[in-house]
């Protein structure tokens, strides 16, 4: 009996073990089943608040993307600047003395009134027909050092794809950027690329001679020059002209250099920017008001330094009386009071200026009266031994940016083509 007594014992013990083995473990189930709940919850929380913040960001980029120009950009901006090595050059001079051939080059200096369509022509007096391409200037140059970086490169424009305006200009090898561009030179109306038309237009307009090489130390100023042209000729074609433009057969540095910001535009509002540029300011450019009378928010005066270009004409006393003659201003009195500046722009250009008592600008002076014979509307004039001397500093109407204070802000202080754009086209940006 005592035995059996044991037996129910341990018998009963070991229901009660197991039973108490049973409950522990379905606790344990439940808690990993909560725990795993838990888990899911959180991170299906993070989900929520990841799609929130993207709803949000959407929300915040909206604005942005409704307001992106309608002309598509097709190069992203490489990483790496491209600085071919220029052929050995003296030791350089004071900025204001740099290139003279900048300040003689012809500059399209022509200016679309915003809403009234018409065309004020102000170009100096230069050589603007094709430049005719020796038989080593035929367009077989090619090099590598050029291709945007973290593009694909486009295979070299070849013969049987060129167009006609490549073999005027006798281009170079080059990447196409795929964006056409409709330009007039030397009288004919012509489609090319992109990389085609601003290749011939920086070489003449910033560089030098048909294929003169650039200088390193300016390359970033002649990166802005391609896109304020690009951005000019695009504002005229989106309005269904082709500008009157001037183009040198490019060296194949300035086409590496092109390549790199051929898609790129300056923008105002998101809209393309009428990019109007001259060769020097004098040390300050001045507002398009003062110029074509229509006030244009991103053309205003701007200090530009490095950028003084003094030159002085004179005129004999016969020669002014005819020069005043033919524009029906009849001189009296002493030759010395003949003209009298009344005040000036806010660029220091002649704003008014008093002829025999007449009243005129000084861009009437500049274009009319001397037919460009001086180079600027930024000029004193003094009478002394029967000899008029003007004394004018800079070259052009003096809106926009200038190609010497531009390659001055590259060389002296390091600027970016995107700030040398942004500082002379106020309140616009580069993309």
């Amino acid at each position: 009996m005592k035995k059996l007594h044991v037996q129910l014992i341990c018998l009963l013990s070991a229901v009660l073990i197991f039973t108490l083995a049973f409950i522990y473990g379905l606790g344990k189930i439940n808690a990993l089943s909560e725990l795993s709940l838990s888990e899911d919850y959180v991170v299906l929380t993070e989900n929520e608040q990841e799609l929130e913040q993207i709803d949000y960001d959407i929300e915040l980029l909206r604005p942005l993307v409704a307001s992106e120009p309608l002309f598509e950009v097709s190069e992203e901006e490489p990483k790496e600047e491209v600085t071919p090595e220029p052929p050995a050059t003296p030791a350089p001079e004071q900025i204001a003395k740099i290139d003279a051939s900048v300040t003689v080059s012809a500059t399209p200096e022509i200016f679309v009134q915003e809403g009234a369509g018409t065309t004020i022509i102000d170009t100096p007096s230069v050589d603007t027909q094709p430049n005719t391409p020796t038989s080593s200037q035929g367009g077989t140059t090619t090099s590598s050092q050029g291709t945007s970086q973290g593009t694909a490169p486009s295979p070299p424009a070849s013969q049987s794809t060129r167009s006609a305006l490549d073999s005027v200009l006798g281009m170079p090898e080059y990447t196409p950027s795929g964006i056409t561009l409709s330009v007039t030179f030397g009288g004919t109306q012509y489609k090319a690329d992109a990389v085609t038309v601003l290749s011939g237009m920086v070489q003449c307009e910033i560089v030098g001679a048909a294929n003169e090489a650039p200088i390193s130390a300016y390359n970033e100023a002649y990166k802005a020059q391609a896109v304020a042209a690009h951005s000019y000729v695009k504002y005229s074609n989106l309005r269904s002209s082709a500008p009157s433009v001037s183009m040198k057969t490019p060296n194949a540095q300035t086409v590496r250099l092109v390549e790199q910001v051929a898609g790129k535009l300056v923008y105002y509002n998101g809209s393309v920017a009428q990019t109007v540029y001259h060769a020097s300011s004098g040390g300050h450019t001045q507002s398009a008001a003062y110029v074509w009378g229509s006030s244009v928010p991103y053309l205003v005066g701007v200090e530009s330094k490095y950028d003084n270009s003094l030159v002085t004409t004179t005129y004999t006393l016969a020669q002014m009386k005819s020069k005043l003659a033919s524009c029906g201003i009849t001189p009296s009195g002493d030759p010395s009071g003949w003209f009298s500046i009344v005040n000036y722009t806010d660029g220091y250009y002649v704003n008014a200026i008093n002829i025999c008592g007449v009243q005129k600008t000084g861009r009437y002076v500049r274009e009319t009266l001397l037919g460009y014979g001086i180079r600027s509307p930024k000029f004193s004039v003094t009478y002394s031994n029967e000899t008029f001397t003007f004394i004018t500093n800079g070259y052009g109407h003096g809106v926009g940016m200038s190609q010497i204070g531009a390659k001055g802000y590259a060389k002296n202080e390091g600027m970016s083509y995107v700030q040398i754009l942004q500082h002379y086209y106020k309140g616009c940006t580069v993309g």
